[in-house]
């Protein structure tokens, strides 16, 4: 076989993958247009309801253009990604969870990343279980100045690709996002979201602890509505602290839970007065 037929057959085998490849990340891509775009008119709204120089009229109809946007950006972002995961899953030799998460991230970045005020991308993947085959992924979509709408689902092999099995829409809306694994089995996950209400001046803390057994995800332990809370993990504990009440006096209580194979259990409660 000539050099240039072997050449040939390379570029044909090849291209497949590598148009599906291109397709996921032109729907990364896509996803973040989209985002950029909600954005951008939110601002020229914001630019043109400050001048005097168009009729209320207008104003309320650029308005109503930009809420109309905002609500439907959600469902079409959410769209777009979660086809783009499919496509990498199926396509990435690695299917690195790092590299995915990273994709993720900055598909959901809209403007420079400023951790420290909570507008960074959030976007969580993690493998499921020893043998790493599956994974769970979670993100968040900021699609206004003070909402926001979450995504969890679990995606798995299934004949020569992977399909997604499970899936939870917007159960911890209008809220930052973190998320980590608590425990991983065989064909168990445990794991953790939990965030900080949006323009909350209480900063009040929600958390929920999900299962995903292979076929669905469900949630297991959750604490939602805490002033000023906080949580800390630990190897095999959870500690959550937050304030009794929104208005003096207040108490701080500390909860201490086991997180085991089987269950979160709390071992142990304390209140201490906070001056």
């Amino acid at each position: 076989m000539s050099r240039r037929l072997v050449y040939i057959v390379i570029t044909l085998l090849a291209t497949p993958a590598a148009r599906v490849s291109a397709y996921a990340q032109s729907e990364f891509d896509s996803a973040r247009a989209l985002l950029q775009k909600v954005d951008e008119d939110r601002a020229a709204y914001g630019a043109i309801a400050d001048t005097k120089r168009i009729s209320d009229g207008e104003v309320v109809a650029a308005r109503k253009r930009v809420s109309e946007e905002e609500q439907a950006a959600p469902a079409k972002v959410e769209g777009l990604l979660n086809a783009a995961v499919l496509r990498f899953l199926d396509t990435d030799a690695h299917r690195s969870p790092e590299k995915l998460q990273a994709k993720l991230r900055e598909a959901l970045q809209i403007g420079p990343e400023q951790p420290e005020h909570g507008v960074n991308a959030q976007a969580f993947v993690f493998q499921i279980g020893p043998a790493k085959k599956g994974y769970i992924v979670a993100y968040n979509i900021v699609h206004c100045i003070t909402c926001s709408h979450s995504w969890i689902g679990a995606f798995a092999p299934k004949g020569g690709g992977y399909e997604l099995v499970a899936s939870l829409d917007n159960s911890l809306p209008n809220q930052t996002l973190q998320a980590v694994p608590l425990w991983t089995g065989d064909n168990v996950i445990r794991f953790l979201a939990y965030g900080i209400n949006w323009g909350d001046a209480h900063s009040r803390l929600n958390a929920a602890a999900y299962s995903f057994d292979g076929h669905q995800i469900r949630e297991v332990w959750s604490r939602t509505g805490l002033p000023q809370g906080t949580l800390k993990l630990e190897p095999g504990t959870m500690v959550v602290s937050f304030l009794t009440a929104l208005v003096p006096p207040w108490k701080m209580r500390t909860e201490t839970y086991a997180v085991t194979a089987n269950e979160i259990h709390l071992l142990e409660a304390s209140e201490s007065p906070v001056e």
